[in-house]
């Protein structure tokens, strides 16, 4: 999610529209200097990468994907999580992550320098628990048409099914809407139609079933607002409200949710107090913060600058977490 590239998106959208080699790239560790180290291969007869991890930026002036950075922490409870100074991908924002029934992590963003694509979505895939990742494209496939999207939104059905949730230019539509796709291997979607669309500023979804209903949250454009909108089939919602969700009276932005045994965490950053906070709900409709500061950003790494922001969360098969966050690549 985004307060300058997620509260920026609508802007973004309208201007450009939203904005392997089979060798997988090593998270790998930097010290004084992003040094990129010979990729590890997942090893696997069924999946073969589509690129390799994106490394550095783009000397371009504004917000957007090309100047972040994808970074992760790891957590034994969900709740404290501790940096890995491992680096993900660079061009890399507003992630969305699933772990399947085999305990594969699909880790899903949006890039502007995307394989040999630009200001489109990729997944990467781990089949060990995060030690390697296998980067493949995200591909809606509408018709005889293999169309992109970005904000990727995603959640595995009881069925295994992976139902994605997407803004996207592809469409041409003259303003953004949540679009649905869904498919059976995590990076081939058959385009489903219009999830939601509110006033033509409904941007950046996140989805969750709680119960028998489905509940998504939307940033209202320019704004630290959220629509909050339901649905019975998960596929067409229709809004319930608008809300705001706030702490110490600071506005924060919902990013990504996890399912727990009793309810649902939902992780929320804010970029001036540049921390995660999570607010848990059993019902979705009533929330309460938790105590305490999922991370911080840190003013003496060297691999973050300005704030930290849209933290995505999955649990892995081990029962441990990991969690994929944004900041801008320092200069």
């Amino acid at each position: 999610m985004n307060i300058s590239a997620k509260i920026a998106l609508l802007s973004l959208f309208l201007l450009s529209s939203c904005s392997k080699a089979p060798t997988t790239p090593v998270i790998e560790p930097v010290k004084e200097e992003l040094e990129i180290e010979t990729p590890a291969v997942i090893e696997s007869t069924e999946l073969t990468a589509d690129f390799e991890a994106t490394v550095g930026g783009l000397d371009r002036q504004g917000e957007g994907p090309w100047n972040k950075r994808m970074l992760l922490a790891t957590s034994t409870d969900g709740l404290n999580f501790t940096r890995t100074n491992l680096v993900f991908a660079d061009q890399a924002n507003t992630p969305s992550m699933v772990v399947d029934k085999n305990g594969w992590i699909y880790l899903y963003y949006s890039g502007e320098t995307v394989g040999e694509k630009i200001n489109a979505a990729g997944v990467a895939i781990s089949k060990d628990n995060g030690k390697t990742w296998l980067h493949k494209y995200v591909n809606i496939i509408d018709g005889n048409q293999v169309k992109t999207g970005t904000d990727p939104d995603v959640e595995i059905l009881e069925d295994g099914t992976f139902r994605i949730y997407f803004i996207s230019r592809d469409f041409k539509s003259p303003t953004p809407k949540i679009y649905y796709a869904e498919g059976t291997d995590g990076y081939n979607f058959t385009y489903g139609g219009v999830s939601f669309e509110e006033n033509g500023d409904a941007i950046d979804s996140s989805t969750f079933l709680i119960g028998d209903l489905w509940h998504q949250f939307t940033l209202v454009g320019n704004t630290m607002s959220h629509y909050h909108a339901t649905s019975e089939d998960g596929k067409t919602f229709t809004l319930y409200k608008k809300e705001d969700f706030t702490f110490n009276n600071e506005s924060y932005v919902m990013a990504n949710e996890i399912q727990t045994d009793d309810g649902v965490r939902f992780y929320a950053f804010n970029l001036r107090d540049k921390n995660f906070i999570s607010f848990f709900s059993t019902d979705g409709y009533t929330w309460k913060v938790e105590d305490g500061s999922r991370l911080s950003f840190d003013k003496n790494s060297q691999l973050e600058s300005k704030y930290i922001k849209d933290p995505a969360v999955a649990k892995l098969a081990d029962g441990s977490y990991i969690m994929a966050y944004v900041t801008v690549i320092p200069e």
